[in-house]
């Protein structure tokens, strides 16, 4: 193997981890309160964000600012969250890629309501001077299902009495 051919395998091992730690650090950020700064960060200039439910558009938000604004309402809409991604596939082609995450989310919605998730994010993405960003992303919800009661007036178990 050349020295050419392993920095290209190095290379493309960066940018995959880059985009996953790109993807986890989206995550991050909606489950501790979706900052919009910092979340508006992690996209391109010309971004699109679209949401379907069921094969049905819901939502289109083209360019960064408009992407910024609909997460400044998110934490009314959904007042708690923790996603989990799961499967990528990462394909990357020199600056540009495409990425597919199962997702699974406990959500609790504006009104109360405790929900489970589940959905599918495809991705577009681009590296704009040296740093991953998402370009397009459409998160393609399959289902959301109430909890029961939920989690937030659970309890833990008390601890088991400890013998002397």
């Amino acid at each position: 193997m050349s020295i050419e051919e392993l920095e290209k395998r190095i290379q493309r091992i960066e940018d995959l981890e880059a985009i996953k730690k790109l993807k986890f650090r989206y995550a991050e950020l909606c489950d501790t309160g979706y900052d919009p700064d910092k979340l508006a960060s992690l996209f391109t200039e010309n971004a699109v964000f679209v949401l379907t439910e069921k094969g049905v558009t819901m939502e289109r938000t083209a360019g960064k600012e408009k992407i910024r604004q609909r997460f400044v309402v998110m934490p009314q809409r959904i007042t708690f969250a923790v996603h989990n991604f799961t499967d990528p596939t990462i394909e990357i082609s020199g600056n540009k890629a495409e990425g597919r995450w199962y997702m699974w989310a406990l959500q609790t919605l504006g009104d109360g309501l405790c929900t489970f998730g589940c959905g599918v994010y495809h991705d577009k993405y681009e590296k704009v001077k040296g740093q991953w960003l998402i370009a397009e992303t459409e998160l393609s919800v399959f289902f959301r299902a109430p909890y029961g009661k939920g989690w937030g007036e659970i309890k833990l178990a008390p601890p088991p009495e400890q013998k002397k």
